[in-house]
């Protein structure tokens, strides 16, 4: 029974810049009052140099005995534990907007407002964020251990926030570089496997981040043996194989997710949002802007800027207008990946769209981009126009007088345009793999992004217009 003197503790996990599941007036609990007499007071921790906690095994015992300010990439974060204003309801893992901002219904994470999980301590159950039961399998804790196929630059960060996770109680990492596998899993306190075939019976949930090479027979792998999956794009570089993974997973009922980050993006939500009410009228037309700052390294296997690169786009516009291509006309040449040689990939692409309502899309995108990491979408429609990516910091100068550059620092990697994206499609999937909640990206919306991007490459080959309807 929870009362005075007894834990009403509830870990607070940072995502981006705040810390999700805190509030604005953050009650901490004093160690006298840390008697872990629920059922919550246990959890998994998985953050290293945590002030109240220690570490036995996967699991963590919660000793709060003071707020503690944790330093990690230069960012202070506060690790306390939040409550809502009426000092009752405390929040696991994710943090709504307050009831009278703009989107009182929109979480941090992307995720919709049912799939908050909140603690009662006034009747010790768990009850939506804003007001509902949840459904029965989060009435208590639901653990999950992930295993993670991948520890470069991009699975190291899923591993961070995998790490980060309040419900995350375990990770177990592979990469056919043993090193790299062992360092991350020395970071974060997971364990390391020496292929994926071993995970299996070990994990709850699949996190691919390997090579694209790796994907398919990744997903495959999940489809046999029934376990929720991530995967990065693209499923496949083609459609035969492609499809073979949708089937599987169909017919398996497993469920996948697809990383495309940006659905996840603030600015694109609010887009998709502005679209979706009508407040746009109808679109004129479309922009989209995706300017790496530094083109790929030799060895890196590049698949050319349609489906390496503007994928995202294509995955983008479906997503925001709601709408899907019926036709596309692009065109590119070579210009920095001259280190490839004869086989160097097209690094600079323009694209034009046609879309089911007569809108037209412009795209491009370039593999250098000198002042950052340009990603932006531009959005004209008969009531507004809107902008994705306009801030102080967008990698673009102004020869205007008396307009002041890009404020330092720019954007210079896509971690950086897009950790906090990056963040919550994470807990998304985590939450999709608890079974609370449908793929927020489906591998039939990877598919659709692979036919425009192979569309590109034969409207690029042989200077003409495709229809979507000849992709197959």
């Amino acid at each position: 029974m929870l009362g005075s003197g007894t834990c009403r503790c509830i870990r607070s996990v940072a995502y981006g810049d705040a810390a999700v599941g805190s509030s604005s007036n953050v009650d901490v609990v004093g160690a006298d009052s840390c008697a872990g007499d629920h059922p919550e007071a246990r959890r998994s921790v998985h953050d290293r140099g945590v002030v109240g906690h220690e570490r036995r095994g996967d699991r963590g015992l919660c000793r709060t005995d003071r707020r503690r300010e944790i330093v990690r990439g230069g960012r202070p974060r506060s690790e306390g534990f939040g409550n809502s204003r009426d000092g009752q309801r405390h929040v696991i893992g994710y943090r709504s907007l307050e009831p009278d901002s703009k989107h009182p219904r929109t979480l941090h994470c992307g995720l919709t407002a049912d799939q908050i999980r909140v603690y009662r301590p006034d009747i010790g159950t768990f009850h939506s964020g804003m007001g509902g039961v949840v459904n029965r399998g989060l009435e208590k804790e639901t653990d999950v251990r992930v295993g993670l196929i991948g520890a470069g630059r991009i699975g190291a960060f899923h591993a961070r926030t995998l790490a980060d996770h309040p419900d995350v109680t375990g990770i177990v990492i592979t990469d056919p570089l043993s090193e790299r596998a062992m360092a991350v899993a020395g970071e974060i306190g997971a364990e390391v496997a020496p292929d994926a075939e071993a995970m299996v019976g070990r994990i709850d949930a699949m996190v691919v981040a390997a090579g694209t090479d790796a994907h398919a027979p990744m997903m495959h792998l999940a489809a046999d043996v029934g376990t929720p999956v991530f995967c990065e794009k693209p499923i496949a570089t083609d459609l035969p194989s492609t499809d073979s993974v949708v089937e599987h997973l169909r017919s398996a009922g497993v469920p996948a997710q697809i990383g495309f980050q940006r659905r996840f993006d603030v600015g694109y939500r609010n887009a998709k949002g502005l679209v979706d009410s009508g407040r746009l009228g109808h679109l004129y037309s479309v922009r989209t802007t995706t300017h790496d700052y530094d083109p790929p390294p030799p060895g890196y296997h590049d698949t050319g800027i349609f489906l390496d690169t503007q994928i995202h786009d294509f995955d983008i516009v479906r997503y925001v207008t709601g709408q899907e291509v019926l036709e596309v006309y692009a065109d590119g040449h070579t210009v920095t990946t001259e280190a490839f040689g004869d086989e160097r990939p097209v690094d600079t692409g323009v694209v034009v769209l046609a879309l089911t309502d007569g809108t037209r899309v412009i795209m491009s995108g370039i593999r250098h981009d000198p002042v950052g990491h340009d990603v932006r979408m531009e959005l004209f429609g008969t009531g507004d126009s809107i902008s994705v990516g306009l801030d102080p910091h967008l990698p673009l100068r102004s020869v205007e007088e008396g307009v002041a550059p890009p404020v330092e620092p720019t954007p210079k990697t896509f971690l950086d345009r897009f950790a906090p994206a990056y963040r919550a499609e994470i807990a998304a999937f985590v939450a999709v793999a608890q079974g609370n909640g449908a793929s927020p990206c489906t591998p039939e919306d990877a598919r659709e992004a692979l036919r425009i991007a192979m569309a590109c490459n034969v409207s690029r080959q042989h200077h003409r217009p495709v229809a979507l309807k000849e992709i197959t």
